[in-house]
């Protein structure tokens, strides 16, 4: 079994925002999966945990984007625009760190 491009991204981003850069060994070639997980997450190098935070959101907006709109995309649009808002505002500058605000949403 080998992860897709996509799962890999996405769980690289969330260890980065949650631990930071990887500091552990690669796992042993019996497990492949740990493997690719290893890569994924060593390749982000020193990434930010907020540069991380903010490159998870921005691909999961691009996967939204691609979804056609039913009832449930649009709940679940509104439950996770305030951090497209809160993303977009990072990028341009502005408002205070991303772990802070995101504890107010």
């Amino acid at each position: 079994f080998q992860p897709s491009n996509m799962m890999l991204k996405f769980y690289s981003f969330f260890k980065q925002a949650t631990l930071g850069p990887c500091n552990t060994p690669r796992p042993g070639f019996w497990d492949p999966v740990g493997r690719y997980k290893w890569d994924a997450w060593s390749s982000l190098g020193d990434m930010s945990k907020e540069d991380a935070m903010i490159a998870y959101v921005d691909e999961m907006k691009k996967i939204l984007e691609t979804m056609p709109v039913t009832e449930k995309v649009e709940e679940l649009l509104q439950v996770i625009g305030p951090f497209y808002e809160i993303v977009e505002d990072k990028k341009h500058g502005r408002g205070s760190a991303v772990t802070s605000d995101l504890s107010s949403v």
